[in-house]
C-alpha cells in the first residue's frame, strides 16, 4: 500500500524550523557562540536551512568518523560564550561531543521536542566567559 509522503515531509520540516527558531533565538547577539549538529547528513543540512546565517553550523555526524572529540572540539569552541548541541535523527547512537561537554562546560538549558526526539543541549564554560583551546 502506497502511502503519502507528504505528512511526514511537512512534520519533518515543522520539526527542523521549530528547532531553528528555538536554537535562533537562544544564540542572541551577545551569547553569540557555535551550533554543533548531531545527527546524520540530512539532518544537519535540513536544521541549517532554519538558523540565520551568522550563527556557525558544525556538523558532527558520527558514523563517518571524521572528528576526534578532544583534538576537533576544543579548536571548533575556542573563543564562543555558548555551544547548542543539536540531536536529532542521531541514528540512537552515543554523542561522544554531549559526553565531553558535560565533562567540560555547564548545561544551562535544555529544549526536548517530544514528538521527534530531537534535543537542544545548551553548554557555557565552566571557567571564563569563553571556551578556550587546551
Amino acid at each position: 500500500m502506497n502511502r503519502p509522503a507528504w505528512p511526514v515531509l511537512l512534520t519533518l520540516v515543522l520539526v527542523l524550523a521549530g528547532i531553528g527558531l528555538r536554537v535562533t533565538s537562544a544564540m542572541r547577539p551577545g551569547l553569540w557562540g557555535v551550533v554543533v549538529v548531531h545527527s546524520v547528513p540530512t539532518g544537519v543540512i535540513g536544521l541549517a536551512r532554519y538558523v540565520r546565517r551568522e550563527i556557525p553550523i558544525v556538523s558532527w555526524v558520527e558514523p563517518l568518523g571524521l572528528r576526534q572529540v578532544s583534538s576537533d572540539l576544543d579548536l571548533l569552541l575556542a573563543g564562543n560564550r555558548r555551544v547548542a548541541l543539536v540531536k536529532i535523527h542521531d541514528l540512537h547512537l552515543p554523542s561522544p561531543v554531549e559526553a565531553w561537554l558535560r565533562e567540560h562546560a555547564r548545561l544551562i538549558r535544555r529544549d526536548i521536542f517530544n514528538k521527534s526526539g530531537a534535543k537542544v543541549l545548551y553548554f557555557e564554560p565552566l571557567n571564563g566567559s569563553t571556551f578556550s583551546a587546551e
